[in-house]
């Protein structure tokens, strides 16, 4: 009987921390396995995170026993449990950013994008169409109860690693021992790890572990490859090799892009509302070139973005892309980047635009010391700095936000109400589609100031000006808002627009991704496309045509055969294959994928995505 009473006695004394470290691993093995399922991140996440968990609460443990060598008393337990409520909200923060960030913009939250973004707190709860403040009331909510909880144990909790610690240094000889085993694993591990630390932290980055996603600031992954160095000589021989001695009309070069514009919600497209009169004017006096049935290659601004300006689809790009910035730069090109929204911080889209060329001039919302992040007013601020056109052909990418969900909208430009804040909860899709147009109708008027001071400076006479954007918009079809996470059609459809000062209007195109932007700009201006451009000049479309589009485990294949456009998206962790005929079915309403009579047709769209994202083909 005698025997057992000090065991019982341990387990009684130290329950208290047991059960806390027990609901805290537990609560972190939920969420994770959560965070996995939701966004398909592979299983190895699961233990890849837990380690770090672990590592977290073993640290905390030994924390609790030092400090209770030298530290008795409530200041001292209190301290402790302030300590202890630290650790685990940290976790629990972490996984609520995490979806937060998936959820939205299809990439795991950065240190780097928490910081810039605390900045500008109050413009962006501002900006959002939803009402923040159910939301920050429960928020506060929790905290104070977390907050409340851990003052209310932290005395057991410290009395509990108290003892756990007067226990553990009677007795020495296990301590030794377990410290040695300890050290020395930890030494064989540290020697297997030191030489392969880039393999680990690819490792990392490519399953998507937070707590390593968070510190590292990462960029963007889109699938776990290795890096192709015949590849990157072929980018870097094409670059060298690209004529630069060729005579060609050195227009200005304009490129906007709107960020998360629709066409079908642009009354220069035929939408019902006139949200867009100065590009409509532009329309009816033959200066606009429109093209029809243009899809984005992603739902998510940096694989958009970066998509455009190097002509790449997804299991392409990279860092050293040859871009349309480094074409014109190496012809003589100034180039001129002012884009509202934090590209300097966003997951490290800046060092993407200046892999080969530190730009000449260079502004994002960053920048700006009157305006917010996404308020594109700070753009007039800086164009203003800019030189007058002095004969030296120039090379501008402005970014506007005025129709993102997070973008500044001023009441000037409210022209459909109401179209203030909705239920999150239980969102009215006509209050967010109000204020969706009024945001096109507020970047319609600020690129019309913009056409005015460009042409102000004189690089509007003899431009060429592409207006485009990055991703669509989801405004409530089956119950979808905002963009990532799918490649349906309200979160890929964009415009394309072209407008040149000394010419009148060519002839509407159709048919388009984000790849054919670069190549036909070029064609225009009656230069050759870099041989690793993906895409093609649409002033010379074929009758059939290809294009592809991810957004995680989501990809389409868009085929073109005439004016018929068909559309396969699988998904590739359950397998689920849709198939869309969209010339008739523009909203993806009817599945014909069972259909036997589009077999053969849906059998090669899967050919063509195993050749596209699954052999590299």
């Amino acid at each position: 009987m005698s025997a057992t009473k000090p065991d019982k006695s341990i387990a009684q004394s130290i329950f208290p921390w047991l059960f806390f470290l027990t609901l805290a691993i537990l609560f972190s093995l939920v969420n994770i396995f959560v965070y996995q399922v939701m966004f398909t991140f592979p299983i190895a996440v699961i233990w890849l995170h837990m380690g770090w968990v672990l590592l977290a609460y073993f640290g905390l443990t030994a924390i609790g026993v030092l400090l209770t060598r030298r530290f008795r008393g409530r200041l001292a337990s209190a301290g402790f449990g302030a300590l202890t409520m630290f650790v685990f909200s940290a976790f629990a923060l972490l996984y609520l950013l995490n979806i937060i960030a998936l959820s939205n913009w299809g990439q795991n939250m950065t240190l780097r994008i928490l910081r810039i973004f605390s900045t500008d707190v109050p413009a962006l709860l501002d900006a959002l169409p939803f009402d923040a403040r159910p939301g920050i009331a429960g928020l506060c909510l929790a905290i104070l109860f977390i907050l409340w909880g851990f003052w209310k144990c932290s005395a057991p909790l410290y009395k509990a690693v108290a003892e756990f610690g007067d226990r553990l240094l009677r007795t020495r000889r296990q301590i030794m021992l377990t410290g040695t085993v300890l050290f020395l694993c930890c030494s064989l591990l540290a020697l297997f790890i030191i030489p392969q630390i880039g393999y680990v932290k690819a490792y990392y980055k490519f399953h998507g572990e937070p707590v390593y996603n968070f510190l590292r600031s990462a960029t963007p992954t889109f699938e776990a490859s290795s890096i192709d160095l015949q590849k990157e000589q072929t980018i870097k021989k094409d670059r060298q090799n690209y004529p630069r001695d060729l005579t060609f009309d050195r227009k200005n070069v304009i490129l906007i892009i709107v960020d998360a514009l629709r066409d079908d919600h642009m009354g220069v497209y035929g939408y019902q509302r006139e949200n867009t009169p100065f590009l409509s004017k532009l329309r009816k006096e033959n200066k606009l070139q429109l093209v029809h049935q243009v899809s984005s290659g992603c739902s998510t601004s940096f694989c958009g973005i970066l998509s455009v300006l190097s002509s790449a689809t997804i299991p392409n790009l990279g860092c050293t892309n040859y871009k349309i910035q480094d074409v014109f730069k190496d012809l003589g090109y100034q180039s001129n980047f002012l884009l509202s929204g934090s590209h300097n911080e966003w997951y490290n889209l800046r060092r993407y635009y200046e892999n080969y060329h530190q730009m000449d001039f260079y502004k994002d919302g960053s920048d700006s010391p009157d305006y917010g992040l996404s308020d594109d007013r700070f753009i007039f601020n800086y164009m203003d700095e800019i030189p007058a056109f002095d004969g030296q052909p120039a090379f501008f990418y402005i970014h506007l936000k005025s129709t993102h969900m997070s973008g500044t909208k001023l009441e000037e430009y409210a022209l459909y109400k109401p179209a203030g804040k909705t239920s999150y909860l239980q969102p009215d899709s006509s209050v967010i589609v109000n204020g969706y147009d009024n945001g096109v109708y507020q970047a319609d008027q600020y690129i019309k100031r913009l056409f005015a001071q460009l042409e102000e400076k004189n690089y509007l006479k003899n431009a060429i000006v592409a207006i485009t954007s990055d991703h669509g918009e989801a405004l409530g079809l089956d119950a979808r808002y905002g963009h990532s996470g799918d490649v349906y059609q309200d979160k890929l459809r964009i415009p394309l627009l072209f407008y040149e000062a000394s010419e009148p209007a060519n002839d509407d195109l159709f048919f388009a991704s984000h790849v054919d932007i670069a190549p036909t700009i070029l064609a225009k201006l009656g230069l050759p496309k870099p041989a690793t451009w993906d895409g093609m000049s649409l002033e010379n479309s074929d009758s059939i045509r290809y294009s592809y589009h991810r957004q995680g485990n989501h990809f389409a294949v868009l085929k073109k055969n005439g004016t018929q456009v068909f559309k396969l998206i699988h998904e590739s962790s359950s397998g689920k294959d849709e198939l869309y005929l969209l010339h008739e079915d523009p909203k993806e309403r009817m599945n014909v994928a069972a259909d036997p009579s589009f077999k053969a047709l849906l059998e090669e769209l899967k050919a063509r995505y195993v050749a596209a994202f699954v052999t590299g083909e």
